[in-house]
């Protein structure tokens, strides 16, 4: 399950530099502490302590197969060893080296997410600042700048969420080998996020105005990747040379005010380096060997488990499968009031958040127009709201979940009804969208969150053993919103949408 994690880490630009977080960590304790084992109790005690918390991670790792837990316990077992490989380091050193490998771990229960989308859009509206400034023609709508002929989404890598986690797996590194004092580590950590805000800005203004002054376009390909390497650089050059000033700013105020503190750290070090090592007692090799154990036994389940199921996050589909896929999803010309517009397949990467795959159907009704789209495949609940969410729309309030009569598939629950998450939707440009969707097993049942109460826990519910699902959504959006009558209707088109579509793929299930 580690395994599989780092495979996840790789896929995510913004954690791809987790290699070498690992042989920088390793550098470091092997090379600059060449001290082994405690002559402390204490120490060993916590070791023991830490390497019980990792196991307990493991095992819930295993039993909820999440190769995240997984990788969390695996971090704070090389956590616990350095306790005792650094036995002479300070408490706070452990910390910071530790801090290095902490700095690979997203962020739990879909905060990693909320991050880049919060970036995403700080990211947009100050180039677009900026650029008013310049006099760049442009429109901002949501995470998109518009310019003449040219759309720029603001991704990722132009968000600062690259920079952001490399920058701060640098700045650990860099404090730690120049034995700055913890003070200068966090002042450095703290501004990261200004050096990263910066150079991506910098780069997103960069592309706009060569496209609009000079004609270049700096978006894509080799030119893209040079600028991102050279904005790169010079938020490095800036973090590090804060850190050099405030470590000399830091020294010159410490040993004027403390003048024998380098005679003293050097009497202190000589009699530590003297002091025996002391054999381990008994019960310290008895809970070594008991914790051995019981991770060879997690870790043959979890083998097992990996062995006898499928592992992958999301299954492909070949072009045959896809067709009777959309033959199958092929909604009428009318649903109700509604005459249908057009319909279209669409394939996206194999990691998008909307799905690698939809079917969109575009419906004209007497007073809007709507998209009634099948996107799939997932892994168990996808709260589609946050995708709407990196493309700039804002979720006015908590979505609900109601209940549509739906009398259709094999599983007749709540009465032949459905479960459908409704949520409304604003974006910057003051325009208003009315959401539906609801996720079903390919066997026909329904995927419902058991996190209502609290969105931010689908994460936890995500495991690479949740069944493949598929999402059906309707899209309504308006410059006003919509009223009582028309939400009413919208969820009519849903619901008979619904009763059409859900068993579109039951050939694959059987």
């Amino acid at each position: 399950m580690v395994w599989l994690q780092c495979l996840s880490l790789w896929i995510r630009p913004h954690l791809q530099f987790f290699p070498f977080a690992w042989l920088a960590f390793g550098y470091i304790v092997v090379v600059r502490n060449k001290v082994i084992t405690s002559n402390l109790s204490v120490r060993r005690l916590a070791s023991l302590c830490v390497a019980a918390l990792s196991f307990l991670l493991s095992v819930e790792a295993a039993l909820i197969s999440s190769p995240w837990l997984a990788y969390v316990a695996a971090v704070i077992l090389v956590t616990a060893w350095m306790l005792l490989r650094l036995g002479k380091t300070k408490w706070m050193t452990v910390l910071a080296i530790s801090s290095i490998l902490w700095i690979t771990v997203p962020l739990p229960v879909g905060y990693d997410g909320k991050l880049i989308e919060m970036l995403q859009s700080k990211s947009s509206l100050a180039a677009s600042l900026v650029l008013d400034c310049l006099g760049v023609l442009h429109v901002r709508d949501g995470n998109v700048l518009d310019l003449t002929g040219k759309q720029l989404f603001v991704a990722e890598a132009c968000s600062g969420i690259d920079s952001l986690y490399a920058l701060m797996a640098i700045c650990l590194s860099v404090v730690i080998w120049f034995r700055q004092p913890w003070v200068v580590g966090v002042l450095s950590l703290s501004l990261v996020p200004v050096w990263a805000s910066c150079s991506n800005l910098l780069r997103l203004v960069t592309i706009a105005v060569g496209i609009d002054w000079f004609k270049t376009d700096l978006s894509s390909g080799t030119p893209h990747t040079i600028l991102g390497l050279a904005v790169f650089a010079a938020a490095f050059l800036v973090d590090f040379c804060f850190i050099q000033f405030a470590g000399t700013c830091y020294k010159a105020f410490f040993d004027k005010a403390v003048p024998n503190r380098l005679n003293q750290e050097s009497s202190v070090n000589q009699g530590n380096a003297a002091l025996p090592n002391p054999s381990m007692r008994l019960w310290e090799m008895a809970s070594i060997g008991i914790l051995v154990v019981c991770f060879s036994i997690f870790g043959a389940y979890s083998f097992w488990a990996m062995q006898s199921r499928n592992f992958h996050r999301t299954p492909e589909f070949d072009p045959s499968t896809l067709d009777r896929i959309a033959e199958a999803t092929r909604l009428p010309d009318r649903l109700g009031a509604s005459t249908r517009q057009s319909f279209k397949q669409e394939k996206r990467d194999r990691h998008s958040t909307f799905g690698e795959h939809s079917n969109i159907s575009i419906y004209t009704a007497p007073a809007c127009t709507f998209t009634l789209s099948i996107d799939f495949p997932f892994r168990g609940f996808h709260p589609l709201e946050r995708c709407y969410e990196a493309r700039g729309w804002v979720v006015e309030s908590l979505p609900k979940q109601i209940n549509i009569e739906c009398n259709t598939g094999r599983d007749q629950t709540n009465d032949g009804n459905c479960v459908v998450h409704e949520v409304d939707l604003k974006n910057a440009e003051g325009k208003s969208a009315f959401l539906l969707y609801s996720l079903f097993q390919l066997d026909g049942q329904q995927r419902k969150s058991l996190s209502s109460s609290n969105r931010g826990l689908e994460r936890l519910e995500q495991s690479i053993l949740e069944p493949v699902t598929f999402q059906i959504q309707l899209f309504s959006e308006s410059a006003e919103t919509l009223n009582q009558s028309e939400r009413e209707e919208r969820k009519k088109n849903f619901a008979d949408a619904v009763t059409l579509l859900r068993n579109s793929f039951l050939f694959l299930a059987d």
